[in-house]
């Protein structure tokens, strides 16, 4: 029967499900336990055991930065990037849906505000986190680490910015936010910091050079 399923329809479900267990589990244990240790070890979890079930469907991005970072880096046409995209918003907003079942309001509730500094952390967290999966991704030897690497560095990321930035790590967590501006400066920060990782991992693209090649 899945055998029958386009491969588009099957990125669009794994992308969909992984995106929609990051913010069910992450969202709704920042809301419910408030303990920033927790909260970061939930987030890492839900990645990697998203991305050991469903890396060898879509390769695991679930955060519209990682396939923004992949269509720079042209390991996505724009038509698949842009499924991805609907697939991760869908996701998400199924898990904000889904959080008032565990009595959890949390859609267009959070009144947040940001400072220039944690602006920087935006780009800084996303500038990390987009560097590890382009670099752990790139080939079938590095893949096997993937959801463990990406997974780490959600919780180091998360834990160490909590404080600031709420967490923030995934653009869609705007679905949270009431006011424009933050939303606004907040995504306009993951993004550039996107584009520099993206650009200095194609910059610093491995090339063996003639003596490792003989060595």
């Amino acid at each position: 029967m899945m055998s029958n399923i386009s491969l588009k329809t099957r990125y669009f479900m794994a992308e969909f499900y992984g995106t929609f267990l990051m913010i069910f589990l992450g969202v709704g244990v920042f809301s419910i336990i408030g303990n920033y240790l927790s909260i970061a070890l939930i987030v890492g979890a839900a990645y990697l055991l998203s991305a050991y079930t469903l890396d060898h469907i879509s390769h695991a991005h679930f955060n519209p930065i990682i396939t923004l970072a992949a269509w720079i880096d042209q390991r996505l046409t724009l038509k698949t990037a842009l499924l991805y995209w609907g697939a991760q918003l869908g996701g998400a907003i199924f898990g904000y849906l889904s959080l008032p079942l565990f009595n959890v309001q949390v859609l267009f509730s959070r009144s947040l505000s940001f400072s220039t500094r944690d602006y920087g952390l935006f780009a800084f967290v996303a500038y990390i986190l987009v560097y590890v999966y382009l670099a752990v991704s790139e080939n079938d030897k590095k893949r096997p680490f993937l959801g463990l690497a990406v997974g780490s560095t959600y919780m180091a990321l998360t834990l160490l910015t909590i404080s600031s930035t709420f967490g923030i790590l995934n653009p869609l967590r705007a679905l949270e936010m009431t006011s424009i501006v933050p939303v606004i400066l907040m995504i306009l920060s993951l993004a550039s910091g996107t584009l520099l990782a993206t650009l200095f991992y194609k910059g610093l693209a491995y090339q063996a050079t003639k003596y490792q090649k003989h060595a």
